[in-house]
């Protein structure tokens, strides 16, 4: 992104706010692409869809537009809130473990081998 690009999105929010829903339209737009990239970005290992995570930060931009100082740059805000709501999904999928069923099973149809085989060595060593 070029100075121009934030002066020009920085306009866009600033209309949007004023309440031009055209511009509101073109920001939101526009913030989805770069907070998708950037989302992607950081994403390494499954378990979050990026998607949600971009979707969840534009609505915290709605949400919190007016907390936007209009002299400061929009994109470090914006790619905070994104920041923040990454952290929330990872926060999520830490919290659930996912098993396939078909793996619980298997682990309780295996036959205890070990057990049989420390119950014939103390045999074996008692007798």
């Amino acid at each position: 992104m070029t100075g121009k690009d934030e002066a020009e999105l920085s306009g866009l929010l600033r209309a949007a706010i004023a309440g031009d829903e055209r511009a509101y339209a073109d920001f939101l737009h526009r913030i989805a692409a770069l907070v998708r990239g950037f989302v992607r970005r950081k994403i390494v290992q499954g378990g979050v869809d990026p998607e949600d995570v971009v979707q969840e930060t534009l609505l915290a931009i709605h949400v919190k537009r007016h907390t936007w100082r209009p002299d400061a740059p929009v994109l470090p805000w914006v790619y905070a809130i994104a920041r923040f709501k990454l952290i929330d999904a990872f926060r999520r999928r830490g919290r659930r473990i996912e098993v396939e069923i078909d793996e619980i099973a298997e682990t309780f149809a295996e036959p205890e081998t070990e057990t049989v085989s420390e119950r014939d060595i103390n045999r074996a060593l008692e007798g």
